[in-house]
């Protein structure tokens, strides 16, 4: 099914070209991951399967042939049969997630082709979908995937069709371990995605790595024991790593690494339950007493929450106002996180 899904341009097509494509798997691929756009489609395949796509005419029912010159009969088509399916990834990602048994999550990012649809769960270790088609799409994947790589992570994709030596050494030096579905993942007749190996053997033996040198002062990765990280956790629709360095919110994820009173305003926030106005805390009495005591940071004279999210970006901006709500005009703050 996956090599078959990799070939439809787009992800969308009629119910004729994805049946040619699928065959039997249609229909248990339409009932769950298929949906219906408003737009019928203006192109039919041919009939005869030449490799044309038939001219749907405008207000009527006719595909005429678009061969130069013309060599295929017209086509009568219903507007049932002009119905274009297109994939929904987000439904496709949480059922990958839920066969490889990983947290779901729906986190668009900045790299091309790309999503991440869960995170292992005795790990928290980030697992991406590339829905990539066609070889310049497939290593614009791995180019922005590997360069915004911060740990081990885990990429799905449809085969192992693009996947070159050049991919592998990327994808091993940024402990990316690549999964090709057509390998993994079979798809049942009632839709239902069943992983081929249990998800705990491919995780956590891909997980027991770590880098040791060569004799040409490269890296390569060799099965060793490695502790066990921590869950995502979440509060509505904040979630966070233990420690607070990666949180997200609703899908967007921001990195709190190097931004610490960002990251201890929103720890003393969560660990004290501030969640509504009844709960919300004083900045200047309760708030910045503890993010200066426990970041080590000298008294200020001016005291504003807006000042713990300040980045070139703006992106910590959007976190302060997407997540922390003043509790009317008190000085008190707490987590909008309904």
């Amino acid at each position: 099914m996956w090599r078959s899904l990799e070939a439809v341009h787009g992800f969308s097509a009629v119910g004729t070209l994805w049946r040619l494509e699928l065959g039997v798997e249609f229909e248990p691929l339409a009932a769950n991951f298929l949906r219906k756009r408003t737009t019928a489609a203006s192109s039919f395949p041919c009939a005869v399967g030449c490799g044309c796509m038939h001219l749907v005419v405008p207000g009527g029912e006719v595909a005429v042939c678009q061969c130069e010159p013309p060599c295929c009969n017209d086509i009568t088509v219903s507007p049932k049969e002009l119905v274009v399916w297109e994939l929904d990834v987000v439904k496709l990602g949480r059922a990958l997630s839920w066969a490889f048994g990983c947290e779901p999550l729906h986190l668009r990012l900045l790299i091309p082709h790309t999503v991440q649809i869960g995170a292992f769960s005795s790990s928290a270790t980030p697992l991406f979908l590339t829905t990539a088609q066609g070889r310049d799409e497939f290593q614009e994947t791995i180019t922005g995937l590997v360069a915004d790589s911060k740990g081990p992570a885990f990429l799905v994709g449809w085969t192992m069709r693009y996947v070159d030596s050049r991919c592998k050494e990327l994808l091993d030096r940024a402990k990316i371990q690549y999964l090709d579905l057509e390998s993994y993942v079979k798809i049942e007749s009632d839709g239902k995605l069943v992983a081929s190996r249990p998800a705990q053997e491919v995780f956590e033996r891909a997980l027991q790595v770590q880098a040791l040198p060569r004799d040409d002062g490269q890296h390569f990765r060799v099965p060793e024991s490695v502790p066990p990280q921590e869950k995502i956790l979440s509060q509505g629709k904040l979630r966070y790593c233990p420690g607070f360095n990666d949180v997200w919110l609703d899908d967007q994820h921001f990195d709190l690494r190097e931004r610490k009173k960002a990251r201890l305003c929103i720890q003393y926030l969560v660990e004290n339950s501030a969640f509504d106005a009844g709960s919300a805390r004083h900045l200047i009495d309760e708030i910045d007493p503890h993010v200066r005591k426990v970041g080590d940071f000298l008294p200020s004279v001016e005291i504003k929450i807006d000042h713990y999210f300040t980045d070139k970006t703006g992106r910590l901006q959007k976190l302060r106002k997407g997540l922390i709500q003043a509790a009317g005009r008190n000085g008190r703050f707490f987590l909008k996180v309904k």
